[in-house]
C-alpha cells in the first residue's frame, strides 16, 4: 500500500466526527477509499459555519476568562477557521485579556510582544514533525523517528511545563491555551500530554477551519463497506 508523507496533521474528533486539514484529509482518504463506482473516495466534507460568521465552528467558555474572578461570568470566545485566525486569536488574547499586541512589520514578520502569537506559531512549529513521528510509529521507514523531532519530545512532556514557561505571567492567557488545546478532553494540564496538546492547539487555529462528513458517522462507514466488498470481504 502507497503511503504518502506529504498528509500531515490531519487530527480527527471521533466524538464530533469533525476533521481539521480538509485539503489533508480528503487527499488522504480519496485513494484509500476510492472504488470502481467512485473515483473520489465516497465522503464528502462540509465546513462548520459560512463566510458570514467566518467559518465559525467551537465556542469556548472558560470559568473567569476575562473577569476578575472565577464566580463572575466568562466571556466566551468564538474559534473559526479563515485567513488569519491565529493572529485574530492573538488581537482577542491582546485587546480582552491583556496580553502585548501581535504588531507585524512590513515584510509581515512578527514584530510585536504578543505571547499568546509567539505561543500559537510554538505550536505550529512543534506539531510540523507529527507525521514523521506517527508514521514511524504504524509502519516501519513510514517516518522519520529520532531524537531531534520536536514533537517526539513533546509526546513524554506535560503541557504545564509548556505553558508555565512559554505564559508564565498572564494567567488569562494560559488558561485560554489550556482549554483550546484539550477542549474535548476533561484533563488538566499537568495530565495532558504536550504532543495532544500542540495538534489540538493548531487543529482549533487552522485556516481551513473544521468539517464533517456529509451524511453524518455513517457515511465513512458506508464508504468502508463498498471497498471491503469490492476486496472479496464481507460485512
Amino acid at each position: 500500500k502507497k503511503k504518502n508523507n506529504n498528509n500531515k496533521n490531519i487530527p480527527f474528533d471521533i466524538d464530533g466526527m469533525n476533521v481539521t486539514s480538509l485539503s489533508r484529509q480528503q487527499e488522504l482518504l480519496a485513494p484509500a477509499l476510492c472504488t470502481t463506482t467512485d473515483t473520489q473516495g465516497g465522503i464528502r466534507f462540509s465546513r462548520i459555519g459560512s463566510n458570514l460568521d467566518g467559518y465559525a465552528h467551537s465556542i469556548l467558555s472558560v470559568p473567569g476568562l476575562g473577569t476578575d474572578n472565577t464566580s463572575a461570568e466568562c466571556i466566551p470566545i468564538v474559534l473559526n477557521g479563515t485567513t488569519g485566525s491565529i493572529a485574530s486569536l492573538a488581537e482577542y488574547c491582546s485587546t480582552c485579556l491583556g496580553d502585548g499586541f501581535p504588531g507585524v512589520d512590513l515584510d509581515g514578520k512578527d514584530n510585536g510582544n504578543s505571547n499568546s502569537l509567539s505561543y500559537l506559531n510554538a505550536c505550529h512549529q512543534i506539531n510540523a514533525g507529527s507525521a514523521d513521528y506517527y508514521l514511524g510509529k504504524l509502519f516501519k521507514g513510514g517516518g522519520q523517528s529520532n531524537s531531534n523531532n520536536a514533537y517526539q519530545e513533546a509526546s513524554v512532556r506535560t503541557a504545564s511545563a509548556f505553558l508555565n514557561k512559554c505564559l508564565p505571567l498572564n494567567t488569562h492567557v494560559r488558561s485560554l491555551m489550556a482549554a483550546i488545546g484539550m477542549m474535548n478532553e476533561n484533563l488538566c494540564p499537568d495530565k495532558t500530554s504536550m504532543a495532544a496538546h500542540v495538534t489540538n492547539v493548531c487543529a482549533m487555529t487552522s485556516e481551513e477551519g473544521v468539517a464533517y462528513p456529509v451524511g453524518g458517522p455513517r457515511a465513512i462507514c458506508h464508504a468502508l463497506t463498498s471497498v471491503i466488498e469490492q476486496c472479496g470481504g464481507r460485512v
